[in-house]
């Protein structure tokens, strides 16, 4: 449901909202005013440009205005007492261990191994 009221329903709104007053405005035509508007008529451009102005807007609305914490980790949709709990932020797991390896360096970080016996320079 969120796809659908963040990303297709701006992308499409223009459009259909376009085709309904084509729609209405033809109706209200009299005969000899001229051709009807078909859809080899339609700015397309515009509608598409519309579209996808209103589709990162909501997206970045949807981005402000929701729960989440910096540092936060999504957690999928799982079944939990046989209903389905839908995927959501969650705050990191906290830990009271601090971090093993106790050397100081970044993750990753290469380590130097001595050999038995040998004195550091």
């Amino acid at each position: 449901m969120r796809t659908f009221l963040t990303i297709v329903l701006p992308l499409l709104g223009p459009t259909v909202l376009y085709f309904m007053w084509a729609k209405w405005e033809s109706g209200r035509r009299a005969p000899g005013d001229g051709p009807v508007r078909g859809i080899g008529d339609a700015p397309w451009a515009w509608l598409a440009l519309a579209g996808t102005v209103l589709a990162v807007a909501s997206v970045l609305v949807f981005d402000r205005f929701t729960d989440k914490d910096v540092g936060s980790v999504y957690q999928p949709a799982h079944v939990e007492d046989g209903k389905l709990i839908p995927g959501r932020m969650v705050a990191p797991p906290k830990s009271d261990n601090p971090p093993q390896g106790g050397s100081g360096a970044a993750p990753g970080a290469a380590t130097v191994v001595q050999p038995k016996g040998a004195s550091k320079p």
